[in-house]
C-alpha cells in the first residue's frame, strides 16, 4: 500500500473547502436552537452560538490542517507532523492566552474563540511548507542517479 495520489490528495483538500461552505451557511441557522439543547440560559445560548458559528464556520481551516499533516505522514515523515502540530496549535493559544488576550482590545468571548482557527491556520501555514520542502527533497532523491534503491520497484 502507497501514499495517496496526488489528484485524491486535490479532491481532499477540495471536500474541506466545499463542507466549510456549507459549515458557514447552515451554522447562523441553527446554532441558537443547538445551543437550546444544553441550556435554557439565554446569556450562555447567545456565548455558545457566537461559538458554534465561528468554529463551524472556520472549520475547514482544520481540515487543510490535517490535510498537509496527513500528506507528510504518507509520505514517511510522522514525527515531524506531530511534532508541529503540537506545538503549533497549542503553542499558538498559549502564546495568544499569555499576550494579546491580556490586552483590552482582544479581551472578549469573540477572541478567546477566534483562536482556534487562527491557530490551525498558523499551523496549517507551517505544515503547507513543510509538505512542500519533503516533496522537493524526496524528488532529488527519486532523480538522482546515486540513489537507485528507491527507484527500484519492490
Amino acid at each position: 500500500m502507497g501514499a495517496m495520489p496526488e489528484f485524491m490528495s486535490r479532491r481532499l483538500l477540495s471536500f474541506c473547502g466545499m463542507s466549510g461552505k456549507l459549515g458557514r451557511r447552515l451554522c447562523p441557522l441553527l446554532s441558537k436552537k443547538l445551543m437550546a439543547l444544553y441550556t435554557p440560559d439565554g446569556e450562555a445560548i447567545d456565548i455558545g452560538a457566537i461559538r458554534v458559528q465561528i468554529i463551524c464556520g472556520l472549520y475547514f481551516v482544520c481540515g487543510f490542517m490535517d490535510c498537509f499533516s496527513c500528506n507528510i505522514r504518507g509520505l514517511g515523515w510522522s514525527a515531524l507532523p506531530s511534532t508541529v502540530s503540537i506545538v503549533g496549535v497549542c503553542g499558538v493559544r498559549l502564546l495568544w492566552i499569555f499576550t494579546l488576550f491580556r490586552m483590552e482590545l482582544f479581551h472578549s468571548i469573540f477572541w478567546l474563540i477566534m483562536i482556534y482557527p487562527l491557530s490551525w491556520l498558523v499551523t496549517g501555514i507551517v505544515l503547507m511548507f513543510c509538505y512542500m520542502r519533503i516533496r522537493k527533497e524526496i524528488g532529488k532523491k527519486m532523480f538522482s542517479t546515486k540513489n537507485e534503491s528507491i527507484l527500484r520497484i519492490s
